[in-house]
């Protein structure tokens, strides 16, 4: 009989919970990438930093509210909206 197994990140994985696993793993992927790309952003007046809260009703419709003074949301916006090659 064929065995397949699941394994993420070198741990196993039950296959009745495959699901939660990857949903979860998506989510600190995108926080990764948020990080990486916003991380550093700083008011260099203030130092004040931007609050980046991403919702939505599933993995398919995330969409990201960006609070701050004026000037940290658009350098955060500028941030999320440039070529990650460039």
């Amino acid at each position: 009989m064929l065995e397949v197994t699941f394994e993420i990140n070198g741990k196993p994985i039950d296959p009745q919970k495959v699901g939660d696993v990857i949903e979860r793993a998506t989510y600190e992927a995108v926080v990764e990438w948020v990080v990486q790309r916003v991380g550093d952003v700083r008011d260099p007046e203030t130092g004040e930093v931007p609050k980046i809260n991403v919702v939505g009703k599933d993995l398919a419709h995330l969409s990201f509210e960006i609070s701050g003074s004026d000037r940290v949301v658009a350098m955060a916006k500028q941030r999320l909206q440039e070529d990650p090659v460039a």
